[in-house]
């Protein structure tokens, strides 16, 4: 081998080493700033998301007892006309509104999906006969209806309790929303190309998701994890999320690395959750990736012909000293 041809793989091999290097640092640098300020971004995006569904929630409520103030003052011979009058004048929100008694019994009832008597004896029906508004999971009714119901007082008997003029006869009323209510509201933004906004009850089951079929399903993820190991860590995000906090977390999803911010939602008395979930290969860090390997590829190439203008530079240098 000539002198020369050592000269510039010595030359080439030290441009190597240190445009690699270069390389490596600048990518880990970036890929760490970017994912850090791409878990602030998804933070940002769940506060908004989180104010918006507790808008949506507040407003299904206010809903709910507007009807329950104009039912409190109608006649029992009008009820039903009214009952009809207010889900069709409610349609973009209830399907049915049905009237419990203090046994837990129906007075009247209209529309489809109407809440049954055993959830007037539940823990939602009690908080409402206890003055609350109060907002179900999602359900299967027995016709198929994925639903949620509204509970809220019709009578002002919590107030007169405390005043020591308890109303003998308090109702309460339920108003059914469809179950995919909140998956319409949260799938109008879109988080880049297949990112999205999920939420999540206390058990940890979807109530609202683009994808509609994990609502209706219903699925317990827990469950899956025992069946399919690749969903560990989302359940393991999951049960973070049923926890509580307020937080950013990876995990795999759809088989790719994806960034997940999560919060419990404020207008929710049910320990429900808001998560925005966007996939990393989707961020600004691919393309910062490629114009990083671009440009240490353009850097190494001219190394290459710096090495090889050097090399005989160096050989004629040698031979003018001999």
């Amino acid at each position: 081998m000539s002198i020369r041809t050592k000269t510039f793989c010595i030359i080439t091999a030290i441009v190597i080493v240190i445009t690699a290097s270069s390389m490596i640092i600048s990518i880990t640098s970036a890929q760490g700033q970017i994912l850090q300020t791409l878990e602030n971004d998804m933070l940002l995006v769940a506060t908004l998301a989180n104010e918006y569904v507790s808008g949506e929630i507040d407003l299904l409520k206010a809903n709910a007892s507007t009807v329950a103030q104009l039912l409190k003052t109608t006649g029992f011979m009008q009820t039903q006309l009214v009952l009809m009058e207010q889900v069709a004048a409610y349609s973009d929100y209830f399907t049915a509104i049905t009237i419990f008694n203090n046994d837990g019994g129906i007075d009247a009832s209209f529309g489809t999906a109407p809440a049954p008597v055993e959830m007037a004896h539940g823990r939602y029906g009690q908080q409402a006969f206890a003055g609350h508004r109060v907002m179900s999971s999602s359900r299967m009714d027995d016709s198929g209806n994925l639903v949620f119901h509204v509970f809220v007082p019709m009578d002002d008997y919590h107030f007169r309790a405390i005043i020591g003029d308890p109303d003998p006869n308090p109702k309460i009323i339920a108003c059914t929303v469809p179950g995919d209510y909140f998956s319409k509201r949260v799938s109008r933004f879109p988080i880049w190309d297949t990112g999205n906004i999920t939420m999540v009850d206390s058990e940890g089951i979807i109530i609202a998701n683009v994808q509609n079929q994990l609502v209706t399903d219903r699925l317990d993820l827990t469950y899956l994890a025992q069946q399919e190991k690749q969903i560990n860590d989302a359940v393991r995000v999951m049960q973070r999320m049923i926890s509580g906090e307020f937080s950013a977390d990876r995990f795999m999803a759809n088989g790719s690395d994806a960034v997940v911010a999560f919060m419990p939602i404020s207008a929710s008395h049910d320990r429900w959750s808001i998560a925005v979930i966007a996939p990393v290969t989707e961020s600004p860090f691919n393309n910062i990736f490629t114009i990083l390997l671009i440009s240490g590829l353009a850097v190494m190439g001219l190394g290459l012909i710096a090495a090889a203008f050097a090399s005989g530079i160096i050989i004629k240098l040698i031979k003018n000293t001999e």
